[in-house]
């Protein structure tokens, strides 16, 4: 360094002297500067480059620390962003299974609501058909009931007028329906069966007996007959009234110092009148069950209309 300084004061020393020397010392004084610093220029270069490379290496690698730390930083940065993404694609996925799942349920419901509403239809409409058919066979069932019924009173009237046409005096008034004369003196009264669903041939049955009956006992009443004038012998004591299947039969029995006794005569009169009550009571029975009967058939209506009205009402709220 001592050289290079000594090197300067020289060449401003003649660069002050003479410009045209100026020019001419300095050159020659370059030439015999660097002749004289040649030997001594490699280690100075060398050491300048050393410094310069210690420097550059400090720079170097306080760059590449810099460097390191702004890529790690980027290297971190870049994996949060890709775990961000694969995280938004698994969501992404789930929601679509999600939407998929929700469309198959939506199918699925969609279904279950058209076959319960064919099925709800269906059932609406056999409802329908059944209450048609209840109603017609009630219909049925009540002008059957009301023709029969009309037949067998006209018929009860008949033959309630028969004896009144038939008979003479007392008997034929005597022969009214519930608690006659002659049932009062017999001790009979019709009989009450419980409440059940007569049939025809069980409302037809006393009318067959009563033919029978004025077929069997066709002749003309004999002198015991009870009706007639005069009707008790004297030499009989009392009347004794048995019951056969609900009709009553008279036997006239006598004393112990009286003859021996006729045999038992039926008495058509007591036969008739009991068949007539029994065919009363059962009218009667018949028609208080035609009327539960229809009763309980209209509420049984009554009940499948709300029924079948609850079940729309259901599908509607289903279907909303």
């Amino acid at each position: 360094m001592g050289i290079v300084n000594k090197f300067d004061r020289s060449l401003k020393r003649h660069l002050q002297a003479d410009p045209e020397a100026k020019a001419t010392a300095s050159t020659s004084l370059l030439r015999h500067v660097l002749e004289r610093l040649a030997p001594q220029r490699s280690p100075l270069e060398r050491m300048l480059l050393l410094q310069s490379q210690d420097s550059d290496r400090d720079s170097v690698s306080s760059e590449h620390r810099r460097m390191q730390e702004e890529e790690r930083s980027y290297r971190h940065k870049l994996q949060a962003f890709q775990e961000g993404q694969q995280r938004q694609a698994q969501l992404v996925q789930k929601l679509q299974t999600k939407v998929l799942q929700y469309k198959k349920r939506c199918g699925e419901l969609e279904e279950q609501v058209l076959q319960k509403t064919s099925e709800s239809e269906k059932h609406k409409l056999s409802l329908q058909a059944h209450l048609d058919s209840a109603a017609a066979r009630l219909r049925r069932a009540e002008q059957e009931h009301g023709s029969d019924l009309q037949s067998k009173l006209s018929q009860l009237e008949e033959e309630q007028r028969r004896p009144t046409l038939e008979g003479n005096g007392k008997p034929g008034s005597e022969l009214a329906l519930g608690d006659s004369p002659c049932q009062a003196r017999s001790g009979f009264t019709a009989p009450r069966k419980p409440p059940c669903l007569v049939s025809r041939s069980s409302v037809r049955a006393p009318f067959e007996l009563l033919c029978s009956i004025d077929a069997a006992t066709a002749s003309p009443p004999g002198p015991h007959h009870p009706y007639s004038a005069l009707a008790r012998p004297p030499n009989m004591t009392r009347v004794t009234c048995l019951h056969w299947e609900g009709a009553p039969l008279i036997f006239l029995q006598r004393s112990e110092d009286s003859p021996p006794p006729p045999p038992p005569t039926v008495n058509k009169e007591h036969l008739r009148c009991a068949g007539l009550s029994q065919v009363n009571a059962l009218l009667r029975e018949q028609l208080e069950q035609a009327g539960a009967a229809n009763h309980a058939l209209t509420d049984s209506l009554r009940r499948a209309r709300e029924e079948a009205d609850q079940k729309d009402a259901r599908l509607r709220r289903e279907q909303e």
